[in-house]
C-alpha cells in the first residue's frame, strides 16, 4: 500500500513562460482551457526549462523592459533534496513554481 506524504513548498516563482501557442486576439474565441504540470528534477532539465523564460517583460512593444524573473538567475536548487514543480496555466501563458 502507497505511503501517505506530505511535501512542503520551500520557495514560490511566479512568471511567464513561452508555451509555443499563440497569443489570442481580443476578438477571437479563446482556445480550450488547458493545463500543463511539469516535475523537475535534474539541473539539465531545469536550465532547458529557464530558457524557455522570456527575457523581456513584453516582446511585442518598441523596447521592453528586461524581466525581473527570479529563475532567469539559475538559482542554485540542490537537485538531490528537492525538486522544482511547474504548473502552466492558460491566460498569458503563466507558470507558477516551486521547490519541495
Amino acid at each position: 500500500m502507497a505511503e501517505n506524504r506530505t511535501v512542503s513548498i520551500v520557495r514560490r516563482f511566479k512568471g511567464l513562460y513561452d508555451t509555443g501557442r499563440p497569443l489570442v486576439s481580443r476578438l477571437e474565441t479563446p482556445p480550450p482551457i488547458w493545463t500543463k504540470e511539469l516535475v523537475i528534477r535534474n539541473e539539465e532539465n531545469f536550465h532547458r526549462f529557464v530558457d524557455d523564460i522570456p527575457k523581456k517583460v513584453m516582446d511585442f512593444v518598441p523596447d521592453p523592459p528586461p524581466s525581473t524573473d527570479p529563475l532567469l538567475r539559475r538559482p542554485p536548487i540542490d537537485f538531490e533534496s528537492h525538486m522544482l514543480l511547474v504548473i502552466v496555466v492558460p491566460g498569458g501563458s503563466c507558470a507558477l513554481g516551486g521547490t519541495a
